[in-house]
């Protein structure tokens, strides 16, 4: 009897997590922004990088820098011979997987939880699943620093330390505010060695390694982070720039008098 009901639960389970996942298959543009880095990605190809918004240089370098790894990946995969929209689907799909990947190996790892339970989690939570429906910069970003923070915990943890550093590096070139999720970086480390002196070697591979892919890769465009911060600032100032509700009342004046 069991049996027979553990095939239609596995069945059951098998078409609802089609039916949630469906839309992975064809990720979308939602916001303006992605058609604006696939369009730094065709000038990045084609021509000039800096010809995608002559009229307006700021959203070339916020755009640009901000999630220069997600244009470079477009770019080169356009190099292969894919259209701009398949080079971003193709993006999407393998953040996604490593992603959900790198998320049940770390979860497994700190709860011993079952996998299918982790999996199950992963599903309904719309902050995974949700994100790969559409294109954007997070399901890459997210996916290249679980990456990171699981390969801390490879066995020989120097050339673990290295690779998460190159990760991370990649992850913050992907999406600048990925930066964040350093402060895990000490624990996770402190977590596996329970020694100081490991950790704080670890630490500063991991940290050079970052450093190099991040600003080497900014270096080749001749900018460096600080470039980049700055513009990140002026993005921000202009979105919170104050705009009155009603606006100003304007006092007609003529010069004509009256005869």
């Amino acid at each position: 009897m069991r049996a027979p009901v553990a095939i239609l639960a596995a069945l059951l389970a098998t078409l609802l997590t089609g039916w949630l996942l469906w839309p992975v298959l064809t990720p979308v543009h939602v916001e303006g922004f992605t058609a604006s880095v696939a369009s730094l990605a065709i000038h990045l190809d084609r021509d000039l990088i800096t010809n995608f918004d002559t009229l307006q240089p700021l959203n070339n370098e916020y755009f640009g820098l901000s999630k220069l790894g997600w244009v470079l990946g477009i770019a080169g995969l356009m190099k292969a011979g894919l259209a701009s929209k398949a080079a971003m689907t193709l993006l999407t799909w393998a953040g996604f997987a490593a992603l959900c990947g790198a998320s049940v190996f770390l979860v497994r790892k700190w709860t011993k939880a079952p996998v299918p339970l982790i999996a199950a989690g992963l599903i309904v939570l719309p902050g995974i699943s949700e994100s790969a429906f559409f294109f954007n910069d997070n399901i890459l970003s997210s996916a290249l620093a679980a990456l990171a923070l699981a390969a801390l915990y490879l066995p020989r943890f120097e050339l673990g330390a290295a690779l998460c550093g190159l990760l991370f590096g990649l992850a913050v070139l992907t999406r600048t505010d990925t930066i964040l999720l350093g402060v895990t970086l000490p624990l996770i480390l402190w977590e596996r060695l329970r020694q100081r002196r490991p950790a704080a070697i670890a630490l500063a591979v991991s940290g050079l390694a970052g450093a190099a892919i991040l600003l080497g890769t900014l270096a080749l465009f001749h900018v460096s982070i600080l470039d980049l911060l700055r513009v990140t600032r002026a993005a921000v100032a202009g979105w919170n720039r104050q705009i009155p509700l009603r606006p100003k009342s304007v006092s007609h004046t003529t010069s004509l008098s009256s005869t």
